[in-house]
């Protein structure tokens, strides 16, 4: 067994008590910082920085989360804690992930420590950890949550694929050789053209006889 596979054992309930841990401690006000100070902006999410690749990663929170899902068309999100025992071995092949990314795909990848902020994981039904979801059109609602493996591989086809899928037009069809996108209504402007352009024929054909 690889370290970025979840044990099959126990898994239900692990998935069971992460989710009350989720809830309980969103609910509580006067949970202590993760930094055991005050929260500040800084401070959040450094870990980030030690991982090879966690350059390309955004550290999301809640004051700056609607902002990148709203802003961007593809953003690939991470959801994870720094009590989640399984989060740990995968944030590095995340950041691999998120390297592998750029230049070549218009996703922004980002992370959201719910050891910070749970009540947004919470907003974002979120109920075991790690949890990557995929957001476009700036919608909350538009969203596909991951359920693959955590390797490399079948993280980095997730993310192409959903973007691809998302950007793909909903009906092609060809005009003169080019491929163009149909609009609505243009199908049925072509139907009418070649309906008058039948008209026309038999308009010639009568004035002949």
């Amino acid at each position: 067994m690889s370290a970025t596979d979840t044990p099959v054992d126990d898994d239900d309930d692990d998935n069971y008590i992460q989710g009350l841990l989720l809830t309980i401690l969103a609910a509580s006000s006067s949970r202590p910082s993760a930094t055991g100070g005050e929260d500040d902006d800084d401070s959040k999410n450094v870990g980030w920085q030690n991982v090879p690749g966690g350059s390309h990663v955004r550290t999301l929170d809640e004051t700056n989360f609607q902002e990148t899902i709203k802003g961007n068309c593809c953003v690939l999100v991470f959801f994870h804690a720094q009590w989640c025992k399984y989060c740990g071995p995968i944030k590095p092949v995340f950041a691999d992930v998120t390297a592998s990314l750029q230049g070549s795909h218009c996703i922004v990848a980002a992370a959201v420590d719910c050891t910070d902020d749970l009540e947004l994981a919470i907003q974002c039904n979120v109920h075991v950890l790690p949890t990557m979801m995929f957001f476009w059109n700036g919608e909350l609602r538009e969203t596909v949550q991951y359920q693959g493996d955590w390797s490399a591989e079948d993280m980095r086809l997730f993310a192409v694929n959903t973007s691809a899928a998302v950007h793909k037009p909903k009906k092609v069809c060809k005009i003169g050789g080019v491929a163009d996108k149909k609009y609505r209504g243009q199908g049925k402007t072509r139907k009418n053209l070649k309906f008058r352009k039948k008209k026309i024929k038999k308009k010639k054909s009568v004035l002949k006889q």
